[in-house]
């Protein structure tokens, strides 16, 4: 059995369920079993995963509750919940292995099987390189000019990081240098790993800059190539832009996707199961309120000045005429 492992709340409970059917959509659902990190899902949302399983009848779906007291020196903030740092506490949940952690705004779009005859002997987890990789500014943060990986997907070798007590490395990092941690985990992970990371294939995780111009780029020009070739045939898709698929603001090519996966199961959502994407969408529109508001402002203000600048050039004028 090959063991992938999420983690929502149930702001989130949405792309999780997207997430999985994915997972489930690409591979045989018989020798995969879908572990999900939550702290409890309302009725609503339990109903949608209700019909994930009928749907994947031959399916192992797992929900596994956490007491958040377990990550003490967890970096909380808006952007990232408690639940960001559940994959920390895999190893003590489970007795397997090797574990695929995935975040939930990935889509899985094709077969992961190969990962699971990788070689991680004396190696703690394999993972992608990050998006901003080349970034001298995020090297300088966390004090480590090694290869910067992203956290997003996570195929850890949990006898390593039961061994090595790696859960608890990571907190201590974060406790102890919560100004590090911009991106709390993944700066930790980075920050302790670095010699224990095994570099995956560009195709396992797609991030979202790749599809911008090159000129964005924060990657040497010598991997270009690699991830052109990763964006042809993309295995795991990561929205790691702040819009996301289920926001209208989302200009990602592939956001698509999101909805494709989400009608396999859900042929018309009810608004109880859309209040998770009608939430982001109404904190698009009032972002772009907001930003509007002081576009605004600003041009009045430069209607303001440009007037009192023309009666001063008016005063001058007549001012020296009379003399």
């Amino acid at each position: 059995m090959r063991h992938i492992i999420l983690a929502a709340d149930d702001n989130y409970a949405i792309p999780c369920f997207v997430t999985a059917t994915s997972i489930l959509s690409n591979n045989n659902p018989n020798e995969y079993a879908i572990h999900i990190l939550t702290q409890g899902f309302n009725e609503s949302n339990m109903g949608i995963f209700k019909q994930l399983k009928n749907k994947f009848e031959d399916a192992t779906i797992e929900f596994v509750e956490i007491d958040s007291s377990m990550l003490d020196g967890a970096v909380v903030s808006d952007r990232f919940p408690i639940s960001n740092f559940f994959r920390l506490l895999i190893p003590k949940l489970f007795d397997f292995d090797k574990a695929l952690y995935l975040d939930c705004d990935i889509i899985v779009n094709g077969n992961i099987d190969t990962l699971w005859s990788i070689d991680m002997d004396n190696k703690a987890c394999c993972m992608v390189e990050d998006q901003a990789c080349e970034d001298i500014t995020l090297h300088n943060r966390i004090q480590t000019y090694t290869p910067y990986y992203n956290a997003g997907v996570l195929f850890m070798n949990l006898n390593f990081w039961r061994e090595k007590r790696i859960d608890e490395l990571l907190l201590e990092y974060m406790r102890i240098y919560p100004e590090r941690c911009l991106y709390p985990d993944q700066d930790a992970i980075n920050a302790n790993l670095a010699d224990y990371i095994l570099p995956l294939d560009y195709r396992y995780n797609v991030q979202e800059r790749w599809y911008e111009p090159k000129e964005w780029w924060l990657m040497h020009y010598n991997k270009w190539d690699a991830i052109e070739r990763a964006k042809e045939t993309p295995i795991i898709i990561h929205y790691t832009g702040v819009w996301k698929p289920w926001t209208e603001a989302c200009s990602h090519p592939l956001a698509a996707l999101f909805d494709r996966y989400k009608s396999l199961i859900i042929e018309k959502a009810s608004k109880e199961n859309c209040s998770f994407e009608n939430k982001q969408r109404e904190k698009v529109k009032t972002e772009k309120r907001k930003k509007h508001k002081h576009i605004r402002r600003a041009n009045l203000f430069a209607i303001l000045l440009g007037i009192e600048t023309l009666i001063f050039i008016l005063y001058v004028y007549f001012v020296s005429k009379g003399a």
